[in-house]
C-alpha cells in the first residue's frame, strides 16, 4: 500500500516538473517574439522637440514596443512640464470612449448633456483648467492615444483615422480660443500609437514616425 501511495507521489512530481518547464519555455518564447526598448533616444527627441509637428503616428509591427514608447513619450513631456494625458483604445470602440478615458487620465470629469459634440467636451474642459495648470508652469497638452490590438478592417480604419482627425481639430478649435495656443500652435500634441498600417490613405495631419527593431 505504501509503494503504491510512493508511486503516486513520483507520478505526480514528474507531471509538475515537466509542466514547470513547459511553462518556462512558454515563458522563453514570449519574450523572445517582444523586441526590446532600446535606442529610442532619437525618437523621442523628435517627438518631444518644441519644433515637432502637432500631430503623430507612430507605426511599428507587433512587439516592437509601441505602449512602452508612449510610456517613454509619456515621462518626457512630463519631465518638460507639459500636462499629459494616455489612453489605450480598441479599433472597434467608439471617440466616446476615449474621451472619457483621456479625461480620466488627467483627473477631469467631462460634462454631461448634449450641448457639445465629442471632442467638444474635452475641449471645454481642457479651455477651463488651462490657467490653472498654466500658473502651475505646465508648458503645453500632449494627448498620447494607444490603438490597441489588431488592426480593424480598412473600412473601419479609415473611419477611426477621419474621426482622430475631427477629434483633434475639435479640441485645437476650443484651444485657440486661448490666447496662447492662438500664438503657439504646436502647444498642443496628439501622438497615435498604432500596429503597421501602411495602407492607410492619410492626409499630413498625422505624419508617420515607424518604429525599427534597434
Amino acid at each position: 500500500m505504501q509503494r503504491q501511495v510512493d508511486d503516486k507521489f513520483e507520478e505526480m512530481y514528474k507531471i509538475e516538473s515537466e509542466l514547470n518547464q513547459l511553462n518556462q519555455q512558454s515563458l522563453v518564447q514570449v519574450e523572445s517574439d517582444n523586441i526590446p526598448f532600446t535606442n529610442r533616444d532619437a525618437a523621442i527627441n523628435e517627438i518631444t522637440a518644441i519644433n515637432s509637428p502637432p500631430y503623430r503616428l507612430v507605426t511599428a509591427p507587433e512587439g516592437y514596443g509601441k505602449t512602452e514608447f508612449l510610456k517613454q513619450i509619456l515621462g518626457r513631456f512630463q519631465e518638460l512640464q507639459w500636462c499629459c494625458a494616455y489612453a489605450p483604445i480598441s479599433g472597434y470602440e467608439t471617440i466616446e470612449n476615449l474621451e472619457k478615458r483621456l479625461a480620466n487620465s488627467l483627473q477631469l470629469t467631462l460634462p454631461e448633456g448634449h450641448d457639445f459634440n465629442w471632442g467638444e467636451r474635452l475641449g471645454s474642459l481642457l479651455h477651463r483648467n488651462w490657467a490653472k495648470w498654466q500658473s502651475q508652469g505646465k508648458k503645453g497638452i500632449v494627448l498620447l492615444i494607444d490603438l490597441d490590438g489588431c488592426a480593424p478592417q480598412k473600412q473601419r480604419l479609415n473611419e477611426l483615422f477621419n474621426d482622430f482627425k475631427e477629434f483633434a481639430w475639435r479640441i485645437e478649435k476650443c484651444l485657440k480660443e486661448l490666447q496662447f495656443f492662438k500664438d503657439n500652435s504646436r502647444r498642443l500634441r496628439v501622438v497615435i500609437a498604432a500596429r503597421c498600417l501602411i495602407d492607410l490613405p492619410l492626409d499630413r495631419t498625422f505624419p508617420k514616425l515607424i518604429l525599427s527593431p534597434f
